[in-house]
């Protein structure tokens, strides 16, 4: 039986504005987040995820930006899994959230009054025991608890990744600096933090922002 998903807006306005077009302002943004949450809501009920969606989804973030004459928002979202998506094997488990790597989830809106384009920058859903993430940031790689599993072009359906600590990235981004700085001689915070972020960020399938707090956090904990 196929799960109707009920849609839950909880995040607040999302521009700040004047007393004189606050109001329609507001009436936009809702119009915006109502339009696209139903773009997601299509696309989830034409396969086979919807199924297995116990609770509506949520809006937990949403980030805005201009780009040129257009606003874009970036929509972060969270929803409950079923039991019967617990009794599915693995495999199973990574074939229906596969379904995020081939749906775009995005809307552009142009019309008179709005000119808004929207997309699904990450969805975590979450069982009582695991929780699983899907970011667009990292090409849709599969994200269960403290596992990465990517999809594959072999006749096996995912391939799961080496578990990686915070260890292992903090000595793979410090070698790196010591090979490109000469030791800390030629470091330039500006050129290497970047470089560096960058190609943790490709080693070990996280973004860049992540790579880099990653070793921040890790050299604090070593002080």
């Amino acid at each position: 039986m196929r799960w109707s998903i009920i849609i839950i807006f909880v995040c607040t306005m999302l521009s700040a504005c004047s007393p004189a077009n606050g109001e329609d302002i507001r009436r936009e943004n809702e119009k915006v987040k109502t339009n696209f949450m139903n773009e997601v809501t299509n696309q989830l009920n034409q396969g086979e995820l919807s199924n297995y969606v116990s609770t509506g989804l949520e809006v937990d973030d949403v980030e805005s930006i201009l780009r040129g004459d257009t606003t874009h928002y970036g929509f972060k979202l969270t929803g409950k899994l079923n039991k019967e998506f617990e009794s599915l094997t693995e495999r199973e488990q990574y074939e229906i959230l596969k379904e995020f790597d081939s749906k775009s989830f995005t809307k552009t809106f142009d019309d008179e009054q709005i000119d808004y384009s929207c997309e699904m920058d990450s969805i975590t859903l979450s069982t009582p025991s695991d929780t699983f993430k899907v970011s667009r940031a990292t090409s849709f790689i599969i994200q269960k608890n403290n596992l990465y599993f990517s999809p594959t072009p072999t006749v096996t359906a995912y391939k799961i990744l080496d578990q990686v600590d915070d260890s292992e990235i903090y000595s793979y981004m410090k070698d790196q600096y010591d090979k490109l700085t000469n030791f800390g001689e030629n470091y330039d915070p500006k050129y290497h933090d970047l470089l560096v972020a960058e190609k943790a960020a490709v080693k070990f399938s996280i973004t860049a922002e992540e790579a880099a707090e990653i070793y921040i956090n890790y050299q604090i904990r070593q002080k």
